[in-house]
Protein backbone atom coordinates (compact mmCIF):
# COMPACT_ATOMS: atom_id res chain seq x y z
CA UNK A 1 0.00 0.00 0.00
CA UNK A 2 1.53 3.07 -1.04
CA UNK A 3 1.83 6.10 1.92
CA UNK A 4 0.10 9.23 0.89
CA UNK A 5 2.23 12.11 -0.47
CA UNK A 6 0.27 16.11 0.30
CA UNK A 7 0.59 18.72 -1.89
CA UNK A 8 0.07 22.19 -3.05
CA UNK A 9 0.58 23.46 -6.24
CA UNK A 10 0.31 27.61 -6.89
CA UNK A 11 0.32 28.59 -10.43
CA UNK A 12 0.48 31.77 -11.71
CA UNK A 13 1.68 34.32 -14.53
CA UNK A 14 1.45 38.04 -14.76
CA UNK A 15 -1.93 39.87 -14.66
CA UNK A 16 -2.05 40.67 -18.65
CA UNK A 17 -2.39 36.82 -19.10
CA UNK A 18 -5.16 36.46 -16.52
CA UNK A 19 -7.69 35.32 -19.19
CA UNK A 20 -5.43 31.84 -19.82
CA UNK A 21 -5.41 31.46 -15.77
CA UNK A 22 -8.78 31.56 -15.10
CA UNK A 23 -9.66 28.88 -17.95
CA UNK A 24 -7.28 26.89 -16.54
CA UNK A 25 -8.39 27.62 -12.88
CA UNK A 26 -12.40 26.91 -14.29
CA UNK A 27 -11.08 23.72 -15.98
CA UNK A 28 -9.49 22.37 -12.73
CA UNK A 29 -12.12 23.51 -10.25
CA UNK A 30 -14.75 21.55 -12.91
CA UNK A 31 -12.42 18.44 -12.86
CA UNK A 32 -11.86 17.73 -8.94
CA UNK A 33 -11.07 14.54 -8.57
CA UNK A 34 -8.60 11.78 -9.47
CA UNK A 35 -6.13 12.69 -12.34
CA UNK A 36 -7.31 10.47 -15.04
CA UNK A 37 -11.09 11.89 -15.22
CA UNK A 38 -8.80 15.20 -15.58
CA UNK A 39 -7.05 14.00 -18.74
CA UNK A 40 -9.66 12.60 -19.72
CA UNK A 41 -12.03 15.71 -19.90
CA UNK A 42 -9.24 17.12 -23.06
CA UNK A 43 -9.48 13.90 -24.20
CA UNK A 44 -5.58 13.25 -24.29
CA UNK A 45 -5.73 9.57 -24.81
CA UNK A 46 -4.40 7.41 -22.15
CA UNK A 47 -1.25 5.76 -24.49
CA UNK A 48 -0.16 9.26 -24.29
CA UNK A 49 -0.10 10.04 -20.65
CA UNK A 50 0.13 6.95 -19.16
CA UNK A 51 3.58 6.07 -20.29
CA UNK A 52 4.78 9.59 -19.43
CA UNK A 53 3.92 8.67 -15.58
CA UNK A 54 4.23 6.50 -12.68
CA UNK A 55 1.21 6.92 -11.41
CA UNK A 56 -2.46 8.18 -11.63
CA UNK A 57 -3.72 7.54 -8.33
CA UNK A 58 -3.04 11.31 -7.49
CA UNK A 59 -6.17 12.77 -6.68
CA UNK A 60 -7.23 16.80 -6.93
CA UNK A 61 -8.70 17.45 -3.30
CA UNK A 62 -9.62 21.12 -3.50
CA UNK A 63 -9.10 24.73 -5.89
CA UNK A 64 -8.83 27.83 -4.86
CA UNK A 65 -10.15 31.23 -6.61
CA UNK A 66 -7.48 33.58 -8.11
CA UNK A 67 -5.89 36.33 -6.39
CA UNK A 68 -3.44 38.71 -6.84
CA UNK A 69 0.37 39.00 -5.25
CA UNK A 70 3.99 40.28 -6.04
CA UNK A 71 6.91 37.76 -7.03
CA UNK A 72 10.47 39.81 -7.57
CA UNK A 73 8.45 42.98 -6.86
CA UNK A 74 5.85 42.49 -9.63
CA UNK A 75 2.24 42.16 -9.49
CA UNK A 76 1.53 38.03 -10.53
CA UNK A 77 -2.09 36.56 -10.77
CA UNK A 78 -2.50 32.85 -9.17
CA UNK A 79 -5.21 30.38 -7.88
CA UNK A 80 -3.30 27.05 -6.01
CA UNK A 81 -4.81 23.62 -5.78
CA UNK A 82 -4.23 20.60 -3.45
CA UNK A 83 -3.80 16.95 -4.05
CA UNK A 84 -3.17 13.40 -2.31
CA UNK A 85 -1.02 11.24 -4.22
CA UNK A 86 1.10 7.98 -3.82
CA UNK A 87 4.83 8.38 -2.48
CA UNK A 88 5.12 12.16 -4.38
CA UNK A 89 3.70 14.55 -5.47
CA UNK A 90 3.35 15.07 -9.54
CA UNK A 91 3.99 17.83 -11.40
CA UNK A 92 4.24 16.17 -14.35
CA UNK A 93 0.33 15.74 -14.80
CA UNK A 94 0.01 19.15 -14.63
CA UNK A 95 2.92 20.30 -16.67
CA UNK A 96 0.96 18.31 -19.34
CA UNK A 97 -1.97 19.79 -18.77
CA UNK A 98 -0.60 23.22 -19.04
CA UNK A 99 1.54 22.25 -22.15
CA UNK A 100 -1.51 21.21 -24.21
CA UNK A 101 -3.78 24.60 -23.59
CA UNK A 102 -2.44 26.70 -21.21
CA UNK A 103 1.11 26.78 -22.22
CA UNK A 104 2.67 29.81 -20.17
CA UNK A 105 1.32 29.29 -17.16
CA UNK A 106 4.24 28.57 -14.26
CA UNK A 107 3.97 26.97 -10.80
CA UNK A 108 5.72 25.86 -7.46
CA UNK A 109 5.14 23.33 -5.27
CA UNK A 110 4.38 22.52 -1.86
CA UNK A 111 4.59 18.92 -0.75
CA UNK A 112 5.49 16.19 2.41
CA UNK A 113 5.36 12.45 2.78
CA UNK A 114 7.16 12.18 6.21
CA UNK A 115 6.78 8.50 6.10
CA UNK A 116 9.89 8.82 3.14
CA UNK A 117 11.13 11.98 4.38
CA UNK A 118 9.57 14.09 1.27
CA UNK A 119 9.77 17.36 2.29
CA UNK A 120 9.57 20.36 -1.04
CA UNK A 121 9.12 23.60 -1.69
CA UNK A 122 10.05 24.97 -4.68
CA UNK A 123 8.83 28.75 -3.53
CA UNK A 124 12.03 29.96 -3.01
CA UNK A 125 10.57 33.67 -3.28
CA UNK A 126 8.56 33.29 -0.28
CA UNK A 127 5.23 34.05 -2.30
CA UNK A 128 3.20 31.40 -1.76
CA UNK A 129 4.55 28.95 1.10
CA UNK A 130 6.75 31.17 2.86
CA UNK A 131 5.63 29.24 6.41
CA UNK A 132 6.42 25.97 5.43
CA UNK A 133 11.13 25.91 5.33
CA UNK A 134 10.84 23.61 8.30
CA UNK A 135 9.25 21.14 9.99
CA UNK A 136 9.84 19.52 13.53
CA UNK A 137 7.63 16.53 15.05
CA UNK A 138 8.01 15.06 18.20
CA UNK A 139 6.61 13.42 21.52
CA UNK A 140 7.35 13.02 25.12
CA UNK A 141 5.20 9.99 28.03
CA UNK A 142 6.50 8.03 30.91
CA UNK A 143 4.99 4.69 30.53
CA UNK A 144 1.71 4.10 32.39
CA UNK A 145 1.17 7.67 32.78
CA UNK A 146 -0.95 10.27 31.74
CA UNK A 147 0.68 13.77 30.90
CA UNK A 148 2.14 13.08 27.66
CA UNK A 149 2.26 15.02 24.18
CA UNK A 150 3.12 15.54 21.55
CA UNK A 151 3.95 18.57 19.05
CA UNK A 152 3.93 19.45 15.42
CA UNK A 153 4.90 22.97 13.74
CA UNK A 154 5.97 24.28 10.64
CA UNK A 155 8.54 27.17 10.59
CA UNK A 156 10.16 30.08 7.86
CA UNK A 157 13.15 29.90 9.16
CA UNK A 158 15.76 28.78 11.72
CA UNK A 159 15.31 30.99 14.35
CA UNK A 160 12.00 30.79 14.73
CA UNK A 161 12.59 27.30 14.93
CA UNK A 162 14.65 27.59 17.55
CA UNK A 163 12.82 29.77 19.88
CA UNK A 164 9.57 27.05 19.56
CA UNK A 165 12.00 24.02 20.82
CA UNK A 166 13.17 25.86 23.74
CA UNK A 167 10.04 26.44 25.57
CA UNK A 168 8.45 22.90 24.06
CA UNK A 169 11.07 21.01 25.47
CA UNK A 170 11.85 23.76 28.17
CA UNK A 171 15.46 24.88 27.75
CA UNK A 172 17.19 27.57 26.59
CA UNK A 173 20.27 25.86 24.83
CA UNK A 174 19.03 26.27 21.22
CA UNK A 175 19.92 28.39 19.01
CA UNK A 176 19.57 29.15 15.43
CA UNK A 177 23.13 28.84 14.26
CA UNK A 178 22.82 24.83 15.32
CA UNK A 179 22.61 22.42 12.52
CA UNK A 180 19.24 20.52 12.59
CA UNK A 181 21.28 17.46 14.17
CA UNK A 182 22.58 19.49 17.05
CA UNK A 183 18.95 21.03 17.87
CA UNK A 184 17.39 17.34 18.11
CA UNK A 185 19.82 16.11 19.89
CA UNK A 186 19.39 19.41 22.74
CA UNK A 187 16.19 19.05 22.58
CA UNK A 188 16.06 15.11 23.33
CA UNK A 189 18.46 15.71 26.01
CA UNK A 190 16.49 18.10 27.67
CA UNK A 191 13.34 15.50 27.07
CA UNK A 192 15.33 12.70 28.14
CA UNK A 193 15.67 13.93 31.69
CA UNK A 194 11.91 14.34 32.28
CA UNK A 195 10.41 11.17 30.17
CA UNK A 196 10.96 7.87 29.07
CA UNK A 197 10.12 7.83 25.77
CA UNK A 198 10.52 10.71 23.77
CA UNK A 199 11.43 11.29 20.18
CA UNK A 200 12.23 14.99 17.90
CA UNK A 201 12.04 14.94 14.39
CA UNK A 202 13.15 18.33 12.42
CA UNK A 203 13.14 18.45 8.58
CA UNK A 204 14.18 20.87 6.47
CA UNK A 205 12.21 21.71 2.87
CA UNK A 206 14.22 21.00 -0.45
CA UNK A 207 13.74 23.46 -3.22
CA UNK A 208 15.15 21.10 -5.77
CA UNK A 209 11.69 18.96 -6.84
CA UNK A 210 14.21 16.52 -8.89
CA UNK A 211 15.78 15.03 -6.38
CA UNK A 212 12.50 13.24 -5.18
CA UNK A 213 11.24 11.76 -8.98
CA UNK A 214 11.63 9.70 -11.57
CA UNK A 215 9.87 10.80 -13.80
CA UNK A 216 10.65 10.48 -17.38
CA UNK A 217 10.72 13.47 -20.32
CA UNK A 218 7.77 15.42 -20.56
CA UNK A 219 6.76 15.57 -24.28
CA UNK A 220 3.75 18.07 -24.97
CA UNK A 221 0.78 16.02 -26.33
CA UNK A 222 -0.86 17.96 -29.80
Amino acid sequence: MANNCYSEFAFYCEPNEIEKLQSFQNFIDKNIGYIRKVFESLDIPPEFYEQKTESLRDEILWCSEITETYKDKKPIVFFTLATESAWRPYPEHFQMLIDKEWEGIKFDVFAEEPDCSLFINTDTDDVFFSATHFRVYGYYCNWNEDGGDEFEEYFEDKEALAEFLNKEVETDKINKDMSLEEMKKVAEEALDAKFENYSVSIYEFETDISDFTSSPEITVYA
